[in-house]
């Protein structure tokens, strides 16, 4: 009788530890899985930290830009959409013509009459 409940204690503790053992992996290999999201999702947010960063550099720069220009009296005229074309000024104004325009045909006065649609 001895024998056989010596037998069902040590079976007991050889099936707990094998189940604690199997248990243990699991939990390692989930583990594993975990901590690769994790650097998954450190990877990402490393990256989105980067752009708002280059953003937040360029808002400062723009922020940075406007105090500057405030401070001198330039008067900025906010952004409106344009097609190239009117981006390409057909005159040219100078400040002081006889400062700074030089001495050509095309010159007439304060402006220089280019080529273009007026």
């Amino acid at each position: 009788m001895m024998s056989i409940y010596r037998f069902i204690i040590i079976l007991a503790a050889v099936v707990g530890i094998g189940l604690f053992t199997v248990w243990q992996r699991i939990e390692a290999v989930r583990t594993g899985y975990r901590i690769t999201e994790l650097q998954d999702i450190k990877t990402r947010l490393d990256e989105d930290n980067r752009q708002l960063r280059m953003e937040v550099q360029r808002l400062q720069s723009t922020y940075e830009l406007l105090a500057t220009a405030d401070r001198l009296g330039v008067r900025l005229e906010p952004y409106t959409a344009m097609k190239v074309e009117d981006m390409v000024p057909h005159r040219v104004i100078f400040e002081n013509a006889s400062d700074t325009a030089p001495e050509t045909p095309e010159h007439t006065g304060r402006e220089i009459v280019r080529e273009g649609n007026e």
